[in-house]
């Protein structure tokens, strides 16, 4: 094809322009369309288009147009530069540049066309700006991004916002399930703990009883053990803490002093065995109180020594039982302290047992001495225990301070001094004469007796 064929896109070219090659023509409506971006606010642009293989070679201008949003109306024109060439030929360097013309310039272009100055290629370049700076161009190219941004922006089906809106949702959701997930998770581990426990403890009370039972059982088992293994030395263990703790019976016993038949001093120890608001019944030895049993008598002194304090009081004979060496005191002073007696079957069993006889005397109100009951009867019974002048009609207690009997000097209930052993009487045996017991209660019986015989010469 000769340079002088017009082509058809253009009219009213002269015979020196180039055909317009079918490959030219595809680029050019491919530049027509890009147009639309290269340009948006209206303009020309010339684009070379790609290499086309032919034996000739032309440009191909199309023009694109697009209607933007917004700003206005834009025109794009890309000229495909289709530089056919045959296939021993190159295509034309001049036409792979880019180059960009505005309307007027194009009008220009064509009016030189109809004169038929110079060649198609020469009057292109002849009316083609200068070429443009990097600066220009990458400004160009900031326009047509912004615009292809904001027309990416327009297309998008659900805003930047809602998008974030829905992120934040599904995080919360993600963050909300694992949560929920794990405490589901603790609270079935924590029920079943729970049950476990609860199963381990529903028979609780059972098996507290089972082990208290077998403490109990443990516990006695033990104590049962020591006392066994203690046995031989528990005389002496106890003899040994009851004498020191001797003070503690200083409340229940005094010291009597008085005057005997010939006028001699006469002592001795009385305990109460009962007493009311206004007075109180005592028991001592009739051996030291003799003398007081007749008319006109010497009078009967009670004291007390604690540490510095001294305590005295008068007392008077009620009544007496001369076969058991037993006297019976009143003193008008109410509310004193009483021992409590052992019991029947105590003092049936109190073969064998230790015992300690309290004195009202002493610098701590009382003191002790021990012994061992060696035999027993119906009249009272024998013991080794030390008794003194001062000791007789004090109380014979055990080792819990129950008291067992009276201890005496003068009580020969077989007939003759037995020596260095004594015999006492069973404390139950005030309430054959002397006191009427029953009910709980005891109290002085109303019998007189005659004066109390004489003390047998030597004795």
């Amino acid at each position: 094809m000769s340079k002088t064929d017009e082509p058809s896109a253009v009219p009213g070219a002269d015979e020196s322009r180039p055909e317009v090659s079918s490959g030219a023509r595809k680029v050019g409506a491919t530049g027509a369309a890009r147009g639309a971006t290269t340009a948006p606010r209206g303009g020309v642009a010339v684009e070379p288009g790609p290499e086309a293989d032919g034996p000739d070679h032309g440009d191909a201008i199309e023009t694109g147009t697009t209607t933007g949003t917004g700003a206005g109306t834009g025109t794009g024109t890309e000229a495909g530069g289709g530089a056919g060439r045959a296939e021993d030929g190159a295509g034309d360097p001049a036409t792979d540049s880019v180059e960009t013309v505005d309307a007027q310039q194009w009008e220009d272009l064509e009016e030189w066309d109809d004169d038929g100055a110079g060649t198609w290629d020469d009057r292109v370049h002849a009316a083609a700006p200068p070429p443009k700076s990097r600066r220009q161009k990458r400004k160009e190219w900031r326009q047509s991004e912004k615009a292809r941004r904001y027309a990416a922006r327009r297309s998008v089906r659900f805003p930047i916002f809602t998008r974030s809106v829905l992120l934040w949702v599904l995080l919360f959701a993600m963050v909300g399930m694992a949560t929920g997930g794990s405490a589901a998770f603790f609270w079935a581990h924590f029920n079943t703990q729970i049950n476990e426990l609860r199963e381990q403890t529903k028979d609780f009370d059972k098996r507290s009883q089972e082990a208290q039972g077998a403490i109990d059982a443990m516990r006695n088992q033990a104590i049962s053990d020591i006392n066994q293994q203690i046995k031989p030395i528990a005389p002496y263990i106890a003899e040994s803490r009851t004498i020191q703790l001797a003070q503690l019976f200083s409340q229940y016993v005094w010291f009597v002093t008085t005057l005997d038949e010939e006028g001699r001093p006469s002592v001795g120890t009385a305990f109460p065995v009962t007493t009311d608001d206004t007075s109180t019944l005592m028991v001592t030895s009739l051996n030291t109180v003799r003398a007081s049993s007749v008319t006109p008598a010497p009078e009967i002194e009670l004291h007390k020594t604690l540490g510095t304090a001294q305590d005295s009081m008068k007392a008077t004979v009620v009544n007496y039982d001369a076969n058991r060496d037993l006297a019976l005191l009143q003193v008008q002073r109410g509310g004193m302290p009483v021992l409590d007696w052992a019991t029947d079957e105590q003092q049936s069993q109190a073969l064998g047992l230790r015992m300690f006889p309290v004195s009202g005397f002493g610098g701590a109100g009382a003191s002790l001495t021990s012994g061992v009951i060696s035999d027993q009867n119906a009249a009272g019974f024998l013991h080794n225990a030390t008794i003194g002048n001062q000791t007789q009609g004090g109380p014979i207690v055990t080792a819990d301070a129950k008291v067992l009997g009276v201890a005496s000097l003068k009580y020969f209930p077989l007939g003759f001094d037995p020596g260095e052993t004594h015999f006492s009487v069973s404390i139950n045996q005030l309430c054959l004469d002397l006191l009427e017991c029953g009910g709980g209660s005891r109290r002085a019986k109303e019998t007189k007796k005659p004066p109390a015989p004489a003390k047998p010469p030597g004795k």
